[in-house]
């Protein structure tokens, strides 16, 4: 895991602070920002690191083993197919953060999910007058 000091040299991250970086800079694992950049030496794995760090884990540095900022819990064999929320909401689901999060399983189930199958629109007879059609 990258130290405080080379994070105060990354420029990327110090671009991101419109007036220069903050004098007092410190560790803020409740940052996604700050949680993705613990996975600079996360092994690869067919989960990404942007949806881990978003489901509030931080990589730990140890295998593939990651900790929830909040409650502490801990996760690893990451697999492809894995959903890091519904993971951390499986493990500890009294998580103040994960609860604050929407669950996927909702919206999968959602009539109104980008995942619902599309709905077939009636079909009209073909019209065969074009007297009788208003424009």
């Amino acid at each position: 895991m990258e130290t405080l000091l080379e994070l105060k040299k990354n420029q990327f991250l110090m671009a991101l602070c419109r007036s220069g970086p903050p004098p007092d800079l410190q560790y803020d694992n409740s940052s996604e920002l700050f949680r993705i950049s613990t996975f600079a030496r996360f092994p690869a794995s067919g989960v990404t690191e942007r949806s881990l760090a978003r489901a509030g884990w931080y990589y730990t540095g140890v295998g593939n083993r990651v900790q929830c900022f909040r409650c502490n819990v801990t996760a690893e064999g990451w697999q492809a197919g894995d959903c890091p929320s519904e993971k951390h909401r499986q493990l500890s689901p009294s998580c103040p953060f994960i609860q604050s999060l929407p669950s996927t399983a909702n919206l999968l189930s959602s009539s109104h999910s980008a995942f619902s199958p599309l709905r077939s629109a009636p079909v009209l007879p073909p019209v065969t007058d074009t007297a009788s059609v208003v424009l």
